[in-house]
């Protein structure tokens, strides 16, 4: 199933899809590690969220 969805994807989309994943994951975890006690790190954390999301709606959409 997953294969079916990276195909339907074509090979830009799915680089971008992974990518996007790859930066918005990175980011949140070095927010976390380097900044776990400070109180911008969850909203910063949030926005992660919130940017994968919506670049993963624009890719698919």
């Amino acid at each position: 199933m997953v294969q079916q969805f990276l195909s339907w994807l074509g090979p830009t989309r799915k680089r971008l899809l992974i990518g996007l994943l790859i930066i918005t994951g990175l980011g949140s975890l070095f927010s976390l590690v380097l900044a776990s006690d400070e109180p911008w790190s969850e909203p910063l954390q949030t926005v992660f969220m919130l940017v994968f999301l919506g670049g993963t709606g624009v890719i698919v959409g």
